[in-house]
């Protein structure tokens, strides 16, 4: 993610929206469904991990780069619509359909204070 960062704030710049803020929407790791091999789908314990060590790195690096916000994705996983594949999205949230937390949403609430 920090890579990325770097190459948005180094088009931002040479486009000369050098004070602008970058948002980091959508930043998230599911506990289910299909990924097809994407990377995105992690144990529970997995996406509690990811959380942290993403939102501490770019807590770091937001001066350098500009960062105005970071987004997780989805508060709470979601069953699927008519015709929708299981797709790891539904299983980014940081609760379960039910609203039981998942070892995230502690992990979220201890980096975010």
């Amino acid at each position: 993610m920090l890579g990325g960062l770097k190459r948005v704030r180094r088009v931002m710049n040479s486009k000369g929206d050098r004070r602008k803020k970058i948002w980091l929407t959508e930043v998230g790791w599911a506990t289910g469904g299909n990924d097809s091999g994407k990377g995105f789908k992690r144990s529970r314990r997995g996406q509690a991990q990811l959380l942290t060590k993403t939102f501490r790195a770019v807590a770091r690096a937001r001066r350098r780069y500009g960062v105005g916000m970071v987004a997780w994705f989805s508060w709470r996983d979601r069953g699927r619509l008519a015709g929708e594949a299981n797709f790891w999205g539904l299983y980014t949230g940081l609760f379960t359909r039910s609203g039981r937390a998942k070892p995230s949403w502690r992990a979220y609430v201890r980096v975010t204070r």
